[in-house]
This record gives C-alpha cells, structure tokens and sequence, in this order.
C-alpha cells in the first residue's frame, strides 16, 4: 500500500514537473507587435510633413522646394541611398494622400485633388534611379523637352501605370536592371 502510494505520488510530481516545463516553454516567448520599420516610419512622417511644398507639380513632384527649402522629410528618404529604391517600390501602390499637398497646374486633375503617396513616390523613384534603366525611354530623354514636362513623360507606360506597374518595378530590381543616382539637393 505504501509502495502503491510512494507511486502515485512521484507520478504527481513528475506531472507537475512535466506541465510546468511546458508552460514556462510555451510562454518564453511573447508575441510581440510588429514593429514598424525605420522606412515605414519615414514615409508616415512624410504623409504628415508639413514641410512638403503645398502644390505638387509635374516638373518638381515632392522635390518642390517651400520656405525653407527641399524638405527634411525628403532629405532623410534620400539619405537612406540605395536602400530607398525598395521602400519606394514598396509604396508604388499606396493610396494614402499627403496631408498638406494637392496637385498643381495639370489639365487632368482639379483644384485640390490630393497626392497619393503612391504618386510621391513614383515621382520620388524616378529622380533616384540612373535613367538607363529599362523604364526609361532614351530618345524622350534626349529630346527638347518643354518646362511643363514631367519627369514621368519619359517612362515606359507598363512602369508609370495600370495594375502591374508595381510588379514590373520590382521585377526590374529584382534582376538589377534599377541603379541608385545620388540625388543632389
């Protein structure tokens, strides 16, 4: 009988010992949230900047340059190099708008019409990549072009619109055709 129980008893124990191993393994690690990127955090800072020029023009985008000059919100975008061609890519299709922006001066938007930031960085995209990539066309870039131009004028239609357009950029970096240009400000 003492045996029987001697028994049962270290199998009570070894049970508890067992359960506890388990949750103390389970609970080692806690879910965390997902921490937001330092990119992440730059283009959030952007959408509120209020330091962006307040009209958004074709032949100047996000570069325009306000009160105070280019914006530091850009500037530190452009200090990341290289690394801000995915970022960029990443938020081809963004619809977020800019706060404090609005189209200027075109005869396909109205007074008013926000900026997506989808369209910030496209803009910002093309000015920091070498124009021989493969979006680009040569003969447009080497043409007389008038002021009013845009700098999207340029741009293969599969890379400036539609639905694939995110795609086929990063399909192109993906293979390295996309080189970084250091932007000088």
């Amino acid at each position: 009988m003492i045996e029987s129980l001697i028994k049962s008893f270290v199998r009570l124990v070894v049970l508890i010992i067992v359960i506890s191993l388990c949750s103390f393994a389970a609970n080692a690690q806690k879910k965390q949230p997902k921490k937001t990127s330092n990119g992440e955090k730059l283009i959030t800072a952007l959408i509120n900047s209020k330091t962006l020029p307040g009209l958004f023009r074709l032949d100047s985008g996000v570069f325009g340059e306000g009160s105070e000059g280019l914006s530091p919100d850009v500037i530190r975008i452009l200090k990341l190099g290289k690394r801000a061609i995915p970022l960029l890519i990443r938020h081809l299709d963004d619809r977020r708008v800019f706060k404090n922006m609005v189209f200027c001066c075109t005869t396909q938007s109205s007074d008013g019409e926000k900026v997506t930031v989808g369209e910030g960085a496209f803009f910002m995209l093309v000015v920091i990549i070498r124009e021989n990539a493969p979006m680009f066309d040569r003969k447009c870039l080497k043409a007389d072009r008038t002021f009013n131009d845009g700098i999207g004028d340029c741009i293969a239609e599969k890379y400036y619109s539609g639905k694939n357009m995110k795609r086929n950029w990063l399909k192109a970096y993906r293979a390295g055709k996309i080189r970084y240009k250091k932007y000088e400000y």
